[in-house]
């Protein structure tokens, strides 16, 4: 289990692009989140198209592919044109219809989940939690912490010096400029900092530029001591991006599965400080030093400052989590698979034996009718 898509439409149990869907009432919050139900068709053709693209090694996010799929959508547009255009969902449903729509949904996948899933996996102990607080039987659930290819920096790193910084602190967010990823928490976080301590902390960003937030990341990061900023990352330059890092923020406001991005920091043996909102901070045991109340400002502060002084846990990396290698996940996942399936020969073969004493039981009946 990776997303939410049984339980939310939205994938993200992010209500409206704004907050954490923690209560959907029955149904009722739905309503201003979901306004349109997407086209299967429609959704077929572009999954289609964009298969089709990379086929011709015609990769996502480039200039040629963003073109094509610019052309196919007008050219898939202008033939509707001529066609009987289906009704908008909010035209199809009265709002008590719509309302029953979305809390049979979310009962529909449960049930179907409980009643022919062998077992379900989430990523984190807190996907596992959300996964039961919904109705997933608890005895399905099993959580497997995801494998990484960088597992083997963690040894490479493990005489970093923890904390070491001498005057200046560097701290590093990854990752992308949204809401739901905690990059507006952030900004308004670091402006919350006092100046004499903001002042000694340079600030390292590798995340896809986006216009709006990036003029206000320029505007906060005046009152620190410098700014790095990389519009992207990839796994090829992630060393480079890390290599004077102290601290990964990794700061949430939805209840993210467990981010890639506080595994590939981790594993360089680099500590993160996390919000309370999904799995991160499991990686660290959910240490109360690192660990913030989700969307809280002051928190954020205090857990901030608290490290920068080094009136934290120092022995971080004494109880935190050891990175998963892909072929160790593998094998858990590989070990998972073969015990239903030995289950399942286990039931079957019992099955079998169970009807094949009704039917000497029912040939002894008739034999001694007759």
């Amino acid at each position: 289990m990776h997303n939410y898509y049984p339980f939310c439409p939205q994938v993200n149990l992010w209500r409206d692009e704004k907050v954490n869907c923690i209560d959907y009432k029955n149904g009722h919050n739905c309503l201003n989140c979901i306004h349109e139900i997407p086209n299967p068709n429609g959704v077929k053709k572009a999954l289609f198209l964009g298969d089709l693209l990379r086929t011709f090694n015609i990769k996502t996010d480039t200039h040629l592919f963003n073109t094509l799929w610019s052309i196919a959508i007008k050219f898939n547009a202008l033939i509707y044109k001529f066609k009987k255009k289906s009704k908008n969902f909010n035209e199809k449903l009265d709002t008590l219809e719509k309302i029953e729509y979305f809390s049979q949904r979310r009962s529909f996948f449960v049930d179907s989940i409980n009643d022919y899933v062998d077992t379900v996996l989430p990523v984190s102990k807190r996907v596992e939690d959300i996964c039961i607080n919904y109705g997933i039987k608890k005895k399905l659930c099993h959580t497997v912490y995801i494998g990484t290819e960088h597992s083997t920096k963690f040894n490479e790193n493990k005489d970093k010096p923890f904390l070491a910084f001498d005057g200046i602190m560097t701290i590093c967010y990854m990752g992308y400029m949204r809401n739901d990823k905690g990059f507006e928490f952030f900004l308004k976080g670091l402006s919350s900092i006092d100046e004499n301590i903001s002042k000694n902390i340079r600030i390292v960003i590798a995340a896809k530029k986006n216009d709006y937030f990036f003029d206000r990341l320029i505007k906060t990061s005046r009152r620190y001591h410098s700014l790095c900023y990389y519009n992207g990352y990839t796994h090829s330059n992630l060393d480079e991006i890390l290599s004077e890092v102290d601290l990964g923020i990794i700061p949430p406001l939805w209840e993210d599965n467990l981010p890639q991005v506080a595994i590939e920091i981790h594993s360089r043996h680099i500590p993160i400080l996390s919000s309370s909102a999904g799995g991160a901070s499991e990686i660290h045991r959910r240490n109360p030093d690192f660990t913030f109340k989700v969307g809280s400002i002051i928190d954020f502060k205090n857990k901030l400052t608290s490290i920068y002084n080094k009136k934290c846990d120092m022995q971080y990396f004494a109880n935190a989590m050891t990175p998963i290698s892909m072929h160790a996940h593998i094998e858990e996942l590989m070990t998972i698979y073969t015990n239903i399936i030995s289950d399942k020969k286990t039931i079957s073969s019992l099955e079998k034996k169970d009807r094949f004493k009704n039917s000497q039981t029912s040939e002894t009946v008739i034999s001694k009718a007759s």
